[in-house]
């Protein structure tokens, strides 16, 4: 959840190694991809949708039939908010494996999340964490399922509607938090930011398998 803008680098960095038939096909609603981008953390800020949310992620190929197919037959922004979502999924897979085991080493999953995105904003010459991308949210709430399939639309809106309000926490208390990092945090996010890059190519090659 903290790491929000390294999801949306990774999905660029994904459509960019695309060919341009499919990169075209699956940005031609780019808020709607964005918004997959964040996958179902929305949901996460929900109390009904809160428990179900966090599970997801370790057995979000239940989602993937559904996923796919929206991304070879949906309209346009069903089809770039499953792009979106699908590509969460699979840099959650990269990253997560990594900070769960450091987590029982003592580091905290917050912290590096957030250190990650805040070296990849800085990479990119942004000082301040953006405020959490909200345009097209009703265009795309009736796909909520295809990121959670028991989410209603009104589940999503109200989630991603207190997610704002976290964000915003961040986007002023995020520095104060990086200056808490420890020795160890700081050496795994670096290992984080290399495997951020390290998964453009098999993601790519991989979405071109299914879809290409």
């Amino acid at each position: 959840m903290a790491d929000g803008n390294t999801h949306i680098y990774f999905g660029i960095g994904v459509l960019a190694a695309l060919p341009e038939r499919i990169s075209q096909k699956l940005a031609r609603d780019m808020d709607a991809f964005y918004l997959g981008l964040q996958g179902p953390d929305p949901l996460i800020f929900d109390p009904r949708t809160q428990k179900e949310a966090r599970g997801f992620h370790k057995r979000w190929d239940a989602a993937l039939p559904g996923l796919v197919n929206a991304m070879l037959y949906g309209e346009e922004s069903m089809c770039s908010f499953a792009a979106g979502g699908y590509l969460h999924y699979v840099l959650d897979d990269i990253v997560h494996p990594p900070i769960w085991a450091w987590m029982k080493e003592g580091c905290n999953h917050m912290r590096m999340e957030l250190a990650l995105d805040f070296m990849i904003l800085a990479e990119e010459g942004i000082k301040k964490m953006p405020r959490l991308f909200t345009q097209g949210r009703k265009r795309v709430a009736p796909f909520a399922y295809l990121i959670l399939p028991t989410a209603t639309p009104n589940q999503y809106l109200t989630g991603l509607r207190h997610m704002q309000v976290t964000i915003d926490y961040l986007r002023q208390r995020g520095p104060q938090a990086l200056g808490r990092l420890t020795p160890a945090e700081k050496e795994n996010v670096q290992t984080l930011r290399r495997l951020v890059d390290e998964g453009i190519p098999p993601t790519t090659q991989r979405l071109l398998e299914l879809i290409g």
